[in-house]
């Protein structure tokens, strides 16, 4: 399994990349800011809503920043503690 990590200079944010997916983490919170899976689907909660995106269906030139289409994808009556993408990447877990 191969493993990439790198973090943004002037944040807390490092980001993880792994054979499955990525995940970005905020420095001194346990809880991840957004998950991605293999087949490119962003995930990522602002509270107690939750928010899609798919990188993959953007198109950018290199270096540039990719316009994404983000839609809501729900909310929760409390903010959920940790985003997963099930092994087969057709269910999202909030707990």
């Amino acid at each position: 399994m191969r493993c990439d990590i790198d973090a943004c200079t002037g944040s807390n944010k490092i980001a993880v990349g792994f054979d499955e997916g990525a995940m970005v983490l905020k420095m001194g919170s346990s809880r991840p800011v957004m998950s991605m899976d293999s087949a490119g689907r962003i995930i990522w909660t602002r509270g107690s809503d939750v928010f899609t995106a798919n990188v993959r269906a953007a198109d950018a030139p290199d270096g540039e920043r990719l316009p994404l289409a983000v839609k809501e994808f729900g909310s929760c009556e409390k903010p959920p503690q940790q985003l997963r993408h099930s092994p087969n990447g057709t269910l999202l877990m909030l707990m």
